[in-house]
């Protein structure tokens, strides 16, 4: 026989495990978002090896810096990042080139030897600021386009991918 108390009892239960069943996924989604998004991925050639890489992880290689003007801002521009020849080397990734796939899906395909003869960066801050989506951000690569005057013209222009996404060496 049931009583009155066993059924009360037994919902309490019932409806303390349906509590702590809800706030499992809630507390996961919390973990998750206070881990830092993956802004780049980076693959290797023929499909190999993916690497998922956070703001933190960028900013912990060596930074490299390039002052010069673009064609898409006024003046002077001061661009801090990672050097494209360092962070295929930390990843021991080579290959002739490095297809470039940005947030809106613009895809460019640069020479990897442009990374040691030019030395581009894959910039993170401009002026000393993160840059943000709309201001080109949160990624984009950097030519040092006034010290050598053969990269101002459209060839490096068109390599200068902004919101980059993806690398794949091939």
């Amino acid at each position: 026989m049931t009583t009155r108390r066993g059924i009360i009892s037994a919902g309490f239960a019932g409806f303390l495990l349906l509590a702590n069943l809800s706030l499992a996924p809630a507390q996961d989604v919390a973990a998750r978002s206070t881990a830092q998004p993956v802004v780049l991925t980076i693959s290797g050639p023929g499909g190999g090896a993916s690497h998922d890489l956070t703001m933190a992880d960028l900013e912990k290689l060596p930074k490299a810096e390039i002052r010069t003007t673009t064609p898409w801002h006024n003046g002077v521009q001061h661009f801090e990042g990672v050097s494209l020849q360092a962070l295929m080397e930390s990843l021991k990734l080579s290959g002739a080139n490095a297809q470039v796939t940005a947030l809106n899906r613009y895809r460019t395909t640069i020479p990897m030897k442009d990374f040691s003869e030019f030395k581009p960066i894959l910039a993170y801050r401009r002026n000393g600021a993160p840059m943000e989506v709309r201001e080109k951000g949160p990624l984009f690569i950097i030519y040092p386009y006034d010290s050598n005057t053969a990269l101002k013209h459209d060839t490096y222009f068109s390599r200068s991918a902004w919101q980059v996404r993806s690398i794949t060496v091939e």
